[in-house]
């Protein structure tokens, strides 16, 4: 009679921590010296779709995998498997350079070219999409840095940039004659007016300063007797471009 023995089973321990992009995977495990028909392989989900199969090589894209290790001895029959993450890395500390960061108004729209976006000695901007780097108004804006969602990154990474306000002036001029019955007034011209978005208030009163100037009148006060009157006028802008002087 032919006795058939079956070997006993054995857990192989292994370890492998979650790492993140760029780091090594490096299972650790032990085989004793009489190990034989050794097998091991790596398998899983990589983070842009694509599976992952391989019995040398250790996955490098940030996915989930698995990685099992199988082998016999004279008495045992082991195995061992272990799952791990390799976690994209955040690109928060990326520096990211821009083509110009200082930009004048013109009431166009201003775009500014990302040059690259550096992190760990290597450009990642191919791997990230691009907002914020289109605007009209002056002032300070941010270039915003998202990675994509299937890369190995994740997170964002800004930079700054200004658009510059301009100067545009402003000319003044009264009224000065002999009476002649009509009514006659002041006058105030703004260059660039349109582009400004410029509207100038009136008024014989008091002085107009940015904190009041909508006390004042759109239309000049007028006089008609003889003598003086003396007109206070301040010209309100869209903050994209100063009136010189404004009041």
């Amino acid at each position: 009679r032919l006795a058939v023995l079956e070997k006993e089973g054995h857990e192989i321990a292994i370890t492998q921590h979650d790492v993140t992009y760029g780091d090594k995977v490096d299972p650790q495990f032990e085989v004793p010296e009489d190990a034989q028909e050794f097998m091991q392989a790596y398998t899983g989900i990589q983070r842009n779709g694509e599976v992952y199969n391989s019995d040398i090589d250790a996955p490098t894209e940030a996915g989930e995998y698995s990685f099992i290790v199988v082998y016999e001895t004279e008495s045992k029959s082991c195995y061992g498997m272990v799952s791990f993450k390799i976690e994209p890395k955040p690109i928060t500390d990326a520096k990211v350079t821009l083509a110009d960061d200082s930009l004048e108004y013109n009431g166009n729209v201003k775009t500014v070219d990302v040059v690259s976006a550096m992190l760990d000695g290597e450009d990642i901007m191919r791997w990230c999409s691009i907002s914020g780097n289109s605007e009209v108004n002056a002032g300070e804006h941010t270039v915003t840095l998202t990675a994509l969602e299937d890369s190995n990154y994740i997170g964002t990474a800004t930079a700054n940039y200004m658009i510059n306000t301009i100067q545009t002036r402003v000319v003044s001029g009264g009224y000065s004659g002999v009476y002649d019955g009509k009514s006659h007034s002041c006058s105030v011209s703004v260059e660039n007016a349109e582009m400004a978005g410029a509207k100038v208030y009136y008024s014989a009163n008091k002085e107009l300063d940015e904190r009041n100037f909508t006390d004042g009148t759109p239309i000049p006060p007028e006089r008609t007797k003889t003598g003086t009157t003396k007109v206070y006028f301040y010209v309100d802008t869209n903050g994209n471009v100063e009136a010189v002087p404004k009041s």
